[in-house]
């Protein structure tokens, strides 16, 4: 379905079992989980499907291990089972990613942790071997309740950590080895859930760049922002899944509230041979000097290095800062001190506002677990169900929360359960090499396509490839768009099938071409010209979408195009 058709089917109805307002990980979820119950269910966001705080994440789907020291064990035995589900419904997007902690002490964090966990103190101090390997043994517990065939966890002394990753600092008493998971394509996973939530049921509908206008009685006014068009829909509950925006959507539907207290992270993308190869496949994961948490990670053939953790009370901050970005960058040295970088390395800078319930303490201290809150409107109006808080891979298990509670609320029952469904392009992927050989063969299309090509369809689509495949196979859509590793075929059919709006959808989430430093004038140009005719776009729309475009990806992400 494109979008002109999904906007036409919305234009024709107007009661719904369910409105989801935010078409983030948690809407998008909560949008499949309902759908696979049978509920009429209409999904909408102000913006594209995943261009929000969903696509500012760290890319990691992991249990976050310092939470145990704030006594958080609940969030990390439901995050480390839930990364491991992630893993095996999700095998295309997810991959399992060995991490790497340099330990600078032994004993130190064994008075300060139980501290913590008491919350009796905030500052915070190093974590030394013995707390680590303590927590460790928590993880290693929790994640084993849940299959997975990921290595256990072992802690190095300093000859092995040398033999391991040879340009590591050697200011390191040991390093502790264990694995997480990496998310190769967020915004994809999350195109995935939208479009199984539509193919489940003809009941559901998902649009995007579709706001909330307000709410009167039982109708909610709603507003096409690509036209300016004005829908109503009248649902018997609605979820706000807007994540930092869930405040002011609640006062737009006449429901003012004070839920959410987020945090500011920004990350950068780097071009950095040298320091790719010195990863050696590993995230480094550490405490820099202030604190804060530090990720050093490979990211396809890129480097992703964050994050910053800074209140904020705007969800519009968008922006990495110059501030932040030269924080980030002196961050390396820290850990790779004969590795020479500086902002020429940088090819994309992100940034978003995590939707943390509010909360005392230090940035760093809000709980990154979540919380349902149900409001009761007055007269006819529609109860709303606001999702605060969560971790990009604590999804699923919140929106199978948060889908019960709405369950209840229309005395609906339960009859799917998503815990081993797989996602999109997860379905059904073979085990064997053998068998991963053959599925590449198979997206050759008897050798239409070339085999490298037709492997790298396959990390991008899973079992989905082959469909693909096949919009790349007549000619010239079966070249790779200028500068980029993605093939011309590609563009077609996400043009044809995801539901595109602007050039942006393309080049920055069905794609990963901006965030890999690939855009460039030619590159947007092309694409552009490409979508031109499935979308519609007259000449001067063309025009228009290219300059759009480039002026975004200056202002939000430093990418500055001749």
């Amino acid at each position: 379905m494109n979008r002109d058709t999904a906007l036409g089917t919305l234009a024709a109805r107007t009661h719904f079992d369910v409105l989801v307002i935010g078409a983030g990980v948690n809407g998008a979820g909560v949008f499949r989980d309902l759908a696979a119950q049978g509920l009429s269910v209409l999904l909408v966001d102000k913006g594209d499907f995943g261009s929000g705080t969903s696509a500012a994440s760290s890319h990691l789907a992991h249990g976050g291990i310092r939470y145990l020291e704030y006594g958080e064990f609940r969030l990390v035995r439901e995050a480390v089972q839930e990364r491991n589900r992630l893993l095996s419904n999700a095998g295309h997007l997810v991959k399992p990613l060995p991490t790497a902690m340099p330990l600078r002490t032994r004993g130190s964090g064994l008075l300060n942790a139980p501290l913590r966990f008491l919350r009796l103190r905030d500052r915070a101090s190093p974590r030394g071997v013995w707390v680590v390997r303590i927590g460790l043994a928590f993880y290693s517990l929790f994640s084993n309740a849940v299959a997975n065939d990921l290595p256990g966890h072992k802690v190095l002394n300093r000859t092995d950590v040398g033999r391991l990753l040879p340009h590591l600092t050697t200011e390191l008493k040991a390093c502790a080895l264990y694995h997480d998971a990496l998310i190769l394509h967020p915004e994809r996973l999350i195109w995935e859930l939208v479009a199984e939530g539509m193919q489940r049921s003809r009941q559901c509908l998902a649009l995007n760049y579709v706001s909330v206008a307000g709410m009167s009685d039982a109708q909610v006014e709603l507003r096409d922002e690509a036209t300016g068009r004005e829908l109503v829909v009248e649902p018997r509950i609605v979820v706000n899944a807007a994540g930092p925006w869930i405040d002011r959507v609640n006062g737009n539907l006449g429901q003012a509230s004070r839920l959410i207290g987020g945090t500011k992270g920004s990350h950068l993308v780097l071009d950095h041979p040298n320091l790719f190869a010195a990863l050696g496949g590993h995230m480094i994961f550490f405490e820099a000097a202030d604190g804060r948490i530090v990720l050093i990670c490979p990211f396809h053939d890129r480097v992703l290095l964050g994050t910053t953790d800074i209140r904020t009370d705007d969800p519009d901050a968008d922006q990495c800062t110059p501030e932040e970005e030269v924080y980030l960058l002196n961050l390396v040295p820290q850990m790779f001190p004969g590795i020479q970088m500086d902002a020429r390395h940088v090819v994309y800078r992100y940034c978003g506002v995590r939707p943390l319930g509010r909360g005392g303490g230090e940035a760093g201290q809000i709980s990154r677990d979540h919380s349902l809150h149900l409001h009761r409107g007055a007269g006819s109006a529609p109860p709303v169900l606001s999702l605060v808080g969560g971790k990009w891979t604590t999804f699923r298990a919140f929106a199978e929360q948060a889908s019960d509670r709405v369950l209840g609320e229309l005395g609906w029952k339960r009859t799917s359960a998503t815990v081993d469904t797989p996602i999109g392009g997860g379905g059904n992927l073979p085990r064997t090499k053998a068998d991963r050989e053959r599925a590449i063969r198979d997206a050759t299309l008897d050798g239409r396509l070339k085999p490298t090509d037709a492997e790298a369809l396959y990390g991008r689509y899973g079992t989905t490839a082959v469909a693909v495949a096949k919009a790349c196979s007549p000619p010239d859509l079966d070249e790779r768009l200028p500068g980029s590793r993605y093939l011309a075929g590609e563009v077609v059919h996400i043009c044809r099938t995801e539901m595109v709006a602007c050039l942006g959808d393309i080049v920055q989430r069905r794609t990963l071409m901006a965030m890999l430093g690939e855009a460039t004038p030619e590159l947007l140009e092309t694409v552009a010209r490409m979508a031109a005719p499935i979308l519609g776009w007259s000449e001067d729309r063309c025009q228009r979408e290219i300059k759009e475009t480039t002026q975004l990806l200056a202002r939000r992400h430093g990418v500055n195009l001749p």
